[in-house]
């Protein structure tokens, strides 16, 4: 009997030994940290599982002659059989993923594309890049890792620039819902502060218009992607915490993360606060103009504080009322329905506080201050979506997304003179109701159709008032009601909807040349009532348009060996929204008034790129070039209310009208030159210079939105647990007479003064030296540290109204559990 017991024992003991000899180890090759949630696989998808938060797996269920794969979002996929990975010491090494040929794109079709077979030109961000450069605000992830200009008027704000086509002519879209709505305005638009970027997983910016997208994708799309939760076999609780601060705009930022899955389920949940406060600009002049940005006097009005006198600007480095602050709410939930069938659920919330207006508040009149109050209210934008991700056995359906999603937006300004103790509000809320429906199916491997819906409905609302401030010394006791005031909208409501339907059609003709074609149909519907004419008589108070377009494109993408040469034409389209035809706002002296006449404008653009890859194309250097013909452009102009009308007294002054109109033809054509990739085990270079260039036609006057020469380059150093970064940006200046003054998007009053002909220059050219940091301590805690424009050049990025910060001190701790 003793004999059984200890052979019993030691049959158990081999059994346990042999289960556990067939862990294995799964371990980042670059910092040797090991990898959590990678899924391991068979080729036939037999077997699934996933690494376990020490990066460890067991693989008995595999024969030795089996090929695993390994997959993780952050990292390459690799196949490697069995009996080498028991060779190699039970240890897997992943690489992670870098801008090579094969990387997949996921916004130019709205499926899963290789890059090889992309022929617009595409900048991808990852998170691991957004957490090394550290950005505020999502515009500040697009300015600093995205080759693009933003343009900011005040604190909180960031108006993407994409070859010379701003605010409502480029498309932002997160999660496949996109962010412009009925009154995404032309000028300059800062929703891209809305979304925070330590919820991305990825973005991508596509460069020109895409017939995929529809209206407004005229300049470009961008596309957020925000992180999913990884359902495992097992249950697992991680989460983690990110702290920065930054000394330049005295930022204090906290974000708490946490996922939890389970074999059926997972779900993720983030909150964020950020705190930011007044920007200080740098101090080197190298332009040579001592005093341009230089805030001498400021106003100290708030809420509750009355001062019916401007006061003096203690120290002239700090930009006052630039600070703001952020709360958001992020959770996204997956449910397996079974055969990779998936429903997820997303909610954001993204809460903004007041946000003083930087340049109406600069803004002077006679030698003085003219506004003692100019901000945005507390605004919100709430977003909930849910989404099914299907697959299919049809001859013309595998793959389907469907997406429902509802947004909240509200938004308003608050003004009140110096001399006046009238304070006016402007309040909006649109509600956005949307569908899309896409669908993919291959006939073959060469043969791939994706197709789809889009439905959106926006309704808007918009109301005005004024209180007359009863105040007590400096403190603001009560209010008595006010005299009317305009609103910023039609005050009967408004309503823009649309219809859409789309096609895409990608070829592979062989190993080295693929086709790609498109098509769009997009109807639009537009309806406006004005109620209240005490303020602006209309020849009008009704208005419906509405509009519809066949867009497209297609392309042709060569790829012999190490080279890649590619072709494209593409067409664009945007329709009129409750903004272009239906608002009423005043600037420097200028009333925007309506105008129900506006046609729809169209972007024509032609775009060769050649492509030279190295180090087994995880290195390349690309040249672009492109020209763009826009129909019906739509400007601001000097606009006559009734025949001979061109100027009405509004807000107790007399000023000139002027309004959206359709300025004919014009033209945008530039190129730019990138480098962007791995140079060996430890540098990595990404480098590019962009040039854009635009006229109007038809009236002989520049483009409005349009940036000097820029670019930049950044070489990063990575060693086992340390990485290093040192980057450079600049932009040559841009001289007066290449502004459209009667326009005035551009801010040409923003920048210096000729002091011998009074008269304004343009923006002045800058170049800034920046040094980004990061140290693994281990897999659960790591430092950020930078040094952002390390020689505290003061300047000021094209078209901003502020000054940017000045040398900059970032730290950030980055935790996981």
């Amino acid at each position: 009997m003793k004999k059984k017991i200890i052979f019993f024992l030691i049959l158990i003991t081999g059994f346990i030994y042999n289960l556990k000899a067939q862990d294995i180890l799964v371990i980042d090759m670059e910092t040797g940290f090991p990898i959590d949630n990678v899924t391991v696989k068979s080729i036939d998808d037999k077997f699934i599982f996933h690494t376990n938060k020490e990066g460890i797996v067991n693989i008995r269920n595999f024969k030795k002659k089996d090929t695993l794969i390994f997959e993780h979002p952050l990292y390459e996929s690799f196949k490697i059989v069995k009996r080498v990975i028991l060779k190699n010491n039970y240890t897997v090494e992943l690489i992670k993923r870098y801008q090579k040929l094969d990387n997949v794109i996921l916004s130019v079709s709205r499926t899963k594309t290789k890059k090889k077979n992309v022929a617009k030109q595409v900048k991808v961000i990852d998170y691991q890049e957004t957490l090394k450069v550290q950005p505020g605000t999502a515009a500040d992830l697009l300015e600093d890792a995205g080759n693009i200009v933003v343009q900011k008027t005040q604190g909180g704000a960031g108006s993407p620039i994409i070859r010379g086509l701003e605010a409502n002519r480029i498309l932002l879209v997160i999660d496949g819902v996109r962010l412009n709505n009925a009154i995404s305005r032309t000028g300059h638009l800062h929703t891209a502060i809305t979304v925070n970027p330590l919820i991305l997983n990825r973005t991508e910016i596509i460069y020109g218009p895409s017939a995929i997208y529809g209206s407004d994708a005229l300049g470009g799309v961008i596309n957020f992607y925000t992180k999913t939760p990884i359902i495992n076999n097992y249950k697992t609780l991680s989460g983690g915490a990110i702290g920065r601060y930054a000394t330049a705009t005295d930022e204090v930022s906290f974000n708490f993360n946490t996922d939890l899955s389970f074999k059926k389920w997972a779900t993720s949940l983030a909150v964020s606060y950020s705190d930011f406060g007044n920007i200080r600009m740098g101090s080197n002049r190298l332009h040579g103009y001592k005093n341009w940005g230089i805030v001498d006097s400021m106003s100290t009005n708030t809420e509750n504080y009355y001062d019916p006198h401007a006061e003096v600007n203690p120290d002239k480095n700090i930009q006052p009322n630039t600070a703001f602050q952020q709360k958001d709410f992020f959770n996204k939930s997956v449910v397996s329905l079974g055969d990779d069938n998936e429903f997820i659920f997303e909610l954001q919330l993204n809460q903004t506080s007041e946000v003083d207006r930087f340049d109406k508040l600069t803004e002077t009149k006679d030698g003085h201050l003219r506004y003692a109050e100019w901000r945005y209210g507390p605004s919100q934008r709430l977003l909930i979506s849910p989404q099914l991700w299907l697959n299919f056995d049809t001859k013309w359906l595998k793959k389907a997304k469907i997406i429902l999603s509802f947004q909240d937006i509200d938004e308003s300004r608050i003004s009140r003179k110096f001399g006046s103790l009238t304070r006016e509000y402007k309040e909006e809320n649109v509600k956005v109701y949307s569908l899309n429906a896409d669908f993919n199916t291959h006939f073959s491997k060469s043969r791939i159709l994706s197709y789809g819906l889009e439905v959106t409905y926006n309704d808007v609302k918009s109301k005005a008032y004024s209180k007359e401030l009863i105040v007590d010394g400096h403190q603001i006791i009560g209010y008595n009601p006010g005299p009317p005031v305009p609103t910023r909208y039609p005050d009967g409501g408004s309503h823009y909807s649309s219809f859409a339907a789309y096609s895409n059609y990608k070829l592979i003709l062989n190993k080295r040349s693929s086709l790609n074609a498109g098509i769009r149909f997009t109807q639009t519907y537009v309806s406006v009532m004005w109620k209240d004419q005490t303020f602006i008589t209309l020849p009008y108070n009704v208005n419906e348009l509405a509009n519809f377009a066949f867009t497209g494109d297609i392309s042709y993408i060569f790829t012999p060996k190490n080279w890649k040469f590619s072709l494209l034409g593409s067409s664009g389209f945007r329709s009129p929204n409750v903004d272009d035809i239906g608002k009423i706002r005043e600037k420097h002296g200028k009333v925007m008034v309506p105008n129900i006449y506006l046609k729809p404008e169209y972007a024509y653009t032609g775009e060769a790129a050649i492509t030279r890859y190295f180090n087994n194309k995880k290195f390349n250097i690309s040249l672009d070039g492109y020209y763009s013909y826009l129909y019906h452009y739509i400007g601001r102009d000097k606009f006559e209310l009734q025949p001979g009308q061109t100027q009405i007294l509004y807000d107790g002054e007399m000023v000139e009208t002027y309004a959206n109109v359709n300025l004919g033809d014009a033209v945008i054509y530039g190129g730019s030159v990138t480098i962007e990739g791995k140079l060996n085990r430890h540098f990595m270079l990404d480098a590019g210079i962009f040039y854009t260039k635009g006229t109007m036609l038809d009236q002989n006057r520049p483009l409005p939105s349009i940036p000097p020469l820029y670019g930049g380059s950044k070489l990063t150093y990575k060693l086992n647990h340390f990485e290093t970064a040192l980057q450079y940006r600049f932009m040559l200046d841009k001289p007066a007479n290449e502004y459209d003054i009667i326009g005035g998007v551009d801010n040409i009053e923003e920048s210096p003064i000729d002091p011998i002909t009074g008269a304004y220059v343009g923006f002045p050219k800058w170049q800034i030296l920046n040094w980004y940091n990061t140290y693994h301590f281990n897999k659960n805690i790591t430092l950020n540290f930078a040094v952002e424009n390390i020689f505290d050049v003061h300047y000021k990025e094209f078209a901003s109204a502020i000054s940017a910060p000045g040398r900059n001190f970032k730290i950030q701790i980055v935790t996981k559990f």
